[in-house]
């Protein structure tokens, strides 16, 4: 995975008709410039630029008139180079130019030759898909190819000469992809954008700054022109490649875009919905085909990963990620302790290399709670609850001691990150509301939203256990060796199961019918 958060800004005084491109300027995003180039597109990187340590780089593209930014923010999770973003493609024989950029990871193809080299782990998945559009010959058969590909993924593709832009999410939704709305062209040419991104850029968070931006809903593949009208450039003249019928009819946002939908659907895409179990299979026949399917899932992602951890990564060429040996826990699980983590977490031991560690990252947050045993009603009748007292840090001590026992040769590692009343707070404000703007915050939203943030930063209390104590079924969660060593986990991988609320029935009540 070439995981790129990644923007595309428009930004012009000149006064003209569409032309190909005249010049392109490219490299490296220095600080020093970083102020000057949104002053002058009127947006904040900052959040941009987070999502993305690995490399920044940036392209001026002058088409015409229209001078265009794009610019690429890169976490990479494949090949043993790491790619600068915008990637680019020429045809010779058409002289179409393509720029793409890409957040996502591929794991297969329809056709089995092309998955060879999307499966090749020292390959980068963009590249070879950026090979294969390259070599298409219409709008149709471009998206298309994306319909073919089974993964997460976002992502802009330009197509210069033609004037084309191209963009989207997977059916599902598993990477993120907004824009903001141009007010100077006419309704007739129905939505209009001056920028897309993949998270929201702008400098305030204001509620007029904030109605300017769309989520681009999971529906399906758009494909634009370059626009003009009274005096400003946009993407325009959107036509909508649902996945499916169903697609646009389920979503809730689809109207508000305001575009024109294709005849046709993308219905033969490579992700299917269908497990493969009847109405008549067994219990057992269905936890069967479950495991079975979760397994390939978690294959894909570790096998596939990238072969350094972020700490390595840093060490190493810049360039070339894989230059470095590295012995450090590269994948790591949200833990709370309950059955859906620890799955994962006993999955991963399956496949991961049996010398390096395991990262279990336990978030527990302080609480207020009414302080019962108080009489004065004059004072303040709250007490906060340490971190330590929260029920899924006492699950994480439970489940990690079954861990230790179940695979004693595995180095695992609890990190317990405990988060003040305080921190949460200014958390909260600071970047989870950004990140999920220009969706309004849910109570959800913020829980997961804030789990996710801090299991992601991974800095808390490193606990591990001798292999003895791994190894012995006498020895009580809390005698074991844990340590209060200040640690910062150095995974690029992060496990989540929060895709489906207690996936496998992990709630107490479930325990209480089942015993």
């Amino acid at each position: 995975m070439q995981r790129s958060a990644a923007p595309v800004g428009l930004a012009t005084n000149r006064e003209g008709p569409f032309n190909p491109p005249t010049q392109v300027r490219q490299g490296p995003l220095k600080e020093a410039n970083l102020d000057c180039i949104q002053s002058v597109l009127g947006l904040d990187f900052s959040t941009l630029l987070h999502r993305g340590p690995d490399l920044c780089s940036h392209r001026w593209i002058s088409i015409g008139s229209c001078e265009m930014f794009a610019l690429g923010s890169v976490l990479s999770q494949r090949g043993t180079v790491v790619k600068e973003q915008p990637l680019v493609a020429e045809d010779v024989l058409s002289g179409l130019s393509y720029f793409m950029l890409w957040n996502g990871e591929i794991y297969s193809h329809v056709d089995d030759k092309i998955s060879e080299r999307f499966q090749d782990q020292f390959s980068n998945d963009a590249e070879v898909l950026l090979s294969l559009l390259k070599d298409t010959s219409s709008p149709e058969e471009i998206v298309r190819q994306f319909s073919l590909l089974r993964g997460p993924y976002a992502f802009i593709l330009l197509e210069l000469f033609s004037g084309r832009v191209y963009f989207g999410r997977d059916r599902f939704g598993r990477r993120s992809l907004v824009g903001k709305r141009s007010h100077n062209l006419t309704s007739s040419v129905g939505m209009s954008l001056t920028v897309i991104s993949s998270v929201f850029l702008e400098q305030t968070t204001n509620t007029t700054d904030v109605d300017d931006w769309v989520e681009i809903p999971a529906v399906g593949l758009f494909v634009g022109q370059f626009s003009r009208s009274n005096g400003a450039w946009c993407f325009s003249d959107f036509l909508l490649y649902p996945w499916t019928a169903e697609h646009t009819t389920l979503s809730y946002n689809v109207s508000s875009l305001d575009v024109k939908q294709a005849s046709c659907v993308l219905s033969h895409s490579s992700v299917s919905i269908h497990l493969g179990i009847s109405t008549s299979s067994s219990i057992e026949e269905v936890s069967l085909r479950f495991l079975e399917l979760l397994l390939d899932a978690m294959k894909d992602r570790i096998l596939l990963a990238s072969v350094v951890c972020t700490q390595c990564s840093r060490m190493a060429d810049p360039l070339n990620a894989a230059s470095s040996t590295c012995e450090h826990a590269r994948f790591a699980v949200l833990f709370s302790g309950g059955v859906d983590s620890t799955v994962l977490a006993a999955l991963c031991d399956r496949f991961i290399p049996t010398n390096q560690p395991i990262d279990l990252i336990n978030v527990a947050f302080a609480q207020t709670q009414v302080n019962r045993n108080s009489n004065d009603s004059t004072q303040n009748n709250f007490v906060v609850i340490s971190p330590c007292e929260a029920p899924d840090r006492q699950t994480a001590w439970q489940s990690f001691h079954e861990l230790c026992q179940i695979s004693p040769t595995r180095r695992w590692q609890l990190v317990t990150v405990d988060v003040s009343l305080e921190e949460l707070r200014t958390v909260r404000s600071t970047y989870i509301k950004r990140l999920l703007l220009p969706s309004r915050l849910s109570v959800l939203d913020d829980s997961l939203g804030l789990a996710t943030w801090f299991a992601a930063r991974g800095r808390g209390l490193l606990h591990t256990a001798t292999v003895a104590e791994r190894g012995s079924f006498r020895t009580a969660y809390n005698d074991l060796t844990v340590g209060s060593v200040s640690y910062t986990s150095p995974a690029k991988t992060v496990f989540l199961g929060t895709g489906v609320d207690e996936q496998l029935a992990g709630y107490s009540r479930h325990r209480t019918v089942f015993e």
